[in-house]
């Protein structure tokens, strides 16, 4: 590493970047909604920014990144929740009921 290295310096600074995710939807299985919305909420962010991306980052909780003009927290964003995925997949229970978006 380079923080115990004394001639080395790390100089942090904030700055706005978004990492995005994505599905290629033209195509089987990903043009299913359901699926992409399992997946989503399969995963896992925080787990992300802390063992990948080193903790430099923050979760968004919204579409846009958060110092957008326009951004805002949005009721349909997903968020890491490993018991919702197998609720957005087919079965007897409507989606809603389920807890899965439109």
């Amino acid at each position: 590493m380079i923080e115990p290295d004394p001639n080395l310096g790390v100089g942090r600074v904030k700055r706005v970047e978004s990492k995005w995710l994505t599905f290629r939807v033209a195509k089987e299985p990903m043009n299913t909604l359901k699926l992409r919305q399992a997946i989503a909420h399969a995963i896992d962010v925080a787990s992300i920014i802390e063992n990948i991306m080193m903790g430099s980052g923050e979760a968004n909780n919204a579409f846009l990144t958060a110092s957008h003009m326009f951004a805002g927290a949005s009721d349909s964003f997903p968020t890491y929740a490993p018991e919702r995925p197998w609720r957005c997949l087919p079965g007897p229970a409507t989606r809603r009921a389920r807890g899965c978006a439109s």
